[in-house]
C-alpha cells in the first residue's frame, strides 16, 4: 500500500511559489507572476542597498528547500557562512541582562536614543555593543577577532536576526574584512 506524504498533494507550481516568495522574502530579488499560465517568474537582486560584491550579512530562513550557498552565491557569487549560537561565531549574549559591564552607559543612553521607542531594535543594539565590546576589549574575544580575521574574511555571513535590526554578524563582517568598526555600529556616530 502506497504512503502518502504531504509531498503527493503539493502541485510543483506551489513548490515554485513557495520557494520564489521564500527568496523574495531574504532581499534576494522579486517575483511576478507573468510567466506562461501565471508561472512564478524570479528576478534576481542587483545587489543590497548598493553593497555591489561586497560580503554582506544574509537573513537565514528554515523554509524548506531554501538553499544557504545558493542564496548566496545568487546574490554577490560568495560563499556563506552562518554564525549563529551555538556555532563558534555566535553572539555570547542572549540577553541584555548576561550583557553586564560589557555595554557602556555612554552607548547605552545613545542606543535609547538611536531606537526612537522601538524595544526590539534597542534590545538588539544593546546585545550588538556588548558583543563589540567583548570581542574589542577582553582576551577570548580578541582571539575570536583573530579566528575572525582568518576564517571570514571574503564570506557572507547568515543569521537569524531580522534584517532591519543590529546583528553581531555586521560586527564580524567588519573585523573579516577590514572595516572600521563604528560602519556596524550605527549609534555611535548618530
Amino acid at each position: 500500500m502506497t504512503r502518502w506524504t504531504r509531498q503527493h498533494f503539493i502541485r510543483p507550481d506551489d513548490l515554485a511559489i513557495a520557494e520564489a516568495h521564500a527568496m523574495a522574502d531574504h532581499g534576494l530579488g522579486a517575483v511576478s507572476f507573468d510567466g506562461p499560465d501565471d508561472a512564478p517568474v524570479w528576478t534576481p537582486a542587483p545587489s543590497i542597498e548598493g553593497q555591489g560584491h561586497n560580503p554582506v550579512r544574509l537573513k537565514l530562513c528554515r523554509t524548506r528547500g531554501w538553499n544557504l550557498q545558493a542564496a548566496s552565491t545568487a546574490l554577490n557569487n560568495r560563499a556563506a557562512r552562518a554564525v549563529t549560537r551555538p556555532g563558534p561565531f555566535g553572539n555570547v549574549f542572549s540577553d541584555p541582562a548576561s550583557a553586564f559591564g560589557f555595554e557602556a552607559p555612554f552607548y547605552g543612553a545613545k542606543i535609547t536614543r538611536w531606537a526612537n521607542g522601538d524595544p526590539q531594535r534597542e534590545r538588539h543594539a544593546l546585545l550588538v555593543e556588548a558583543f563589540a565590546i567583548w570581542i574589542l576589549d577582553s582576551y577570548e574575544g580578541e582571539k575570536q577577532s583573530d579566528r575572525v580575521r582568518t576564517e571570514l574574511p571574503g564570506l557572507n555571513l547568515a543569521c537569524f536576526c531580522p534584517s532591519h535590526l543590529p546583528c553581531h554578524a555586521d560586527v564580524l563582517l567588519a573585523i573579516a574584512n577590514g572595516r572600521d568598526i563604528n560602519t556596524a555600529l550605527p549609534w555611535r556616530t548618530a
